[in-house]
């Protein structure tokens, strides 16, 4: 929770890193995130979480640690099963650059009701570019995909 541009700690979490291959887990039962993909948390996301300041920081933090669709290689999450989660279970912020989301099963987030608010959702993306998000399996969620200010695209039947 917090700010759009804050660290959602993850089970499996990138931390900035490029190119992850994530396949073939079961990740339950994470009080957070399941998937972190995306910034770490910082001094100063904490010291300004909900202003445009921190939020254009964090861009410009990513832009000058040389995050750009050049140097990055590809995330690839891909035939996951993900439950029991109380946040989202797949998140990501800004820095989810070139992103393959495709085959995973998603379910039974947020059954506890721990949190509220927008991080609920069973695929989350703040400003992810070029994100494709396809052939997933997702239900009993409170959200199913919830995706802003980005160039993601969603193609499945069975995304529901």
């Amino acid at each position: 929770m917090g700010a759009s541009h804050s660290e959602q700690m993850g089970l499996i979490g990138t931390h900035w890193s490029r190119g992850w291959i994530i396949e073939n887990n079961i990740v339950q039962y994470s009080k957070c995130a399941g998937i972190a993909l995306g910034k770490y948390g910082d001094a100063l996301t904490i010291m300004k979480p909900n202003r445009l300041e921190g939020y254009v920081g964090t861009i410009n933090r990513a832009l000058a640690f040389g995050w750009n669709k050049r140097n990055h290689r590809r995330h690839i999450v891909r035939n996951n099963t993900i439950a029991y989660c109380e946040q989202t279970v797949l998140w990501a912020v800004w820095v989810a650059l070139s992103a393959t989301i495709t085959g995973n099963t998603i379910h039974d987030i947020h059954i506890r009701q721990l949190f509220s608010g927008a991080e609920m959702a069973g695929i989350k993306f703040h400003g992810a570019v070029d994100v494709v998000i396809e052939n997933n399996h997702i239900y009993s969620v409170n959200m199913g995909i919830w995706a802003r200010l980005d160039g993601t695209r969603g193609t499945s039947k069975k995304q529901t």
